[in-house]
């Protein structure tokens, strides 16, 4: 069943602007979620060779970033999607049948909040009729919209496996939340495989050397 008009999503009030709803506002769905808020299976179980390669992987990130505990980084392959990144905390795993630029789409998030900083990824798969240029340009509008008045910084975004596209863009963007406290959203949009994507920082500041370290493992299987 699809989101109905006017309901909200529960949780992360820091991340708002990401997810679509039929009557155009933008909540989003998980922080502390409901008890009664079924999550979706997590899909943690890997093949033996992913985690040998996981761990390689961490064991790299450690060096390159002291292995904080409050950031405890590790591979996210997200189910359904041909994604794979880095998280510094372990995402809660969510989905909701949404109207995005006029398409239907199931989207899914997988996020996870850590020192006052929310890391999302969202994603969906497009029906064959859609088009990924429309729907980026319609989820970065939003973003907008939320933060207004907001100023953006676009900066040039990279992703192996990505798919050409017009509306690929990262955006650092700097406003305010409705409540007024100052919001920061450093967001990548991209399309790849039949998929769109925005993967996110939100906060109240920006850490680049932690921006860095997440959005330069974005990385899409072609």
């Amino acid at each position: 069943m699809g989101q109905e008009a006017g309901e909200k999503w529960t949780g992360l009030g820091n991340l708002q602007p990401l997810i679509p709803s039929p009557t155009g506002s933008w909540t989003h769905p998980i922080l502390r979620l409901k008890k009664d808020f079924r999550l979706l299976s997590a899909y943690r179980s890997l093949a033996l060779r992913d985690r040998f390669a996981s761990v390689s992987l961490a064991l790299s990130v450690c060096a390159l970033s002291g292995c904080s505990p409050a950031f405890n980084w590790r591979e996210v392959r997200p189910q359904g999607s041909t994604a794979a990144l880095l998280f510094p905390c372990k995402p809660d795993v969510s989905a909701r049948h949404v109207t995005l630029g006029g398409v239907s789409l199931d989207l899914h998030m997988n996020a996870c909040e850590t020192q006052g900083q929310v890391f999302a990824l969202a994603y969906a798969t497009m029906p064959a009729s859609a088009s990924a240029p429309d729907l980026l340009l319609d989820l970065q509008r939003a973003t907008s919209r939320n933060l207004a008045p907001a100023t953006a910084t676009e900066i040039p975004l990279d992703v192996p496996g990505m798919a050409s596209n017009p509306a690929t863009r990262r955006i650092q963007w700097r406003g305010h939340r409705p409540d007024g406290q100052l919001q920061t959203v450093d967001a990548a949009y991209f399309s790849g495989s039949g998929a769109i994507y925005q993967a996110s920082i939100v906060g109240a500041a920006r850490d680049p050397e932690i921006a860095q370290m997440f959005f330069s493992n974005l990385r899409l299987a072609r």
